[in-house]
């Protein structure tokens, strides 16, 4: 960033104080706007890999969420239950699952909601 400014301080004023300067002016007015075009193309890119990986994280839940829903559709019991206002380990349990694939009821240690 620093070479960058001193580049465009010094080489960039385009008051040339030789005759021969004309030239040099020219070519370090170039090649800022080429810095410039480069330094926009690789914000454009940092921007849109930003948004694909939103994208795909949001994908990956919606399918996660779906598979989820269509076993317990399958199954047709509620596969789990989580209330987010309580920690994990209290607020994510179990429902009916254990009872339907295991064929033993659960108890109140698998469900700590019902303990509440």
């Amino acid at each position: 960033g620093n070479l960058i400014m001193h580049f465009v301080l010094e080489f960039g004023s385009g008051v040339p104080n030789e005759p021969n300067m004309e030239g040099r002016s020219f070519i370090s007015y170039t090649l800022l706007a080429i810095l410039l075009i480069c330094g926009s193309r690789q914000m454009e890119l940092v921007c849109r890999t930003m948004l694909y990986q939103k994208h795909k994280v949001a994908c990956e839940k919606e399918a996660k969420r779906q598979l989820l829903e269509s076993f317990a559709q399958m199954v047709g019991i509620a596969a789990w239950e989580w209330d987010t206002r309580l920690p994990v380990r209290k607020a994510c349990y179990q429902t009916r699952v254990i009872a339907a694939l295991t064929g033993r009821p659960p108890t109140s240690d698998d469900n700590p909601a019902e303990s509440v």
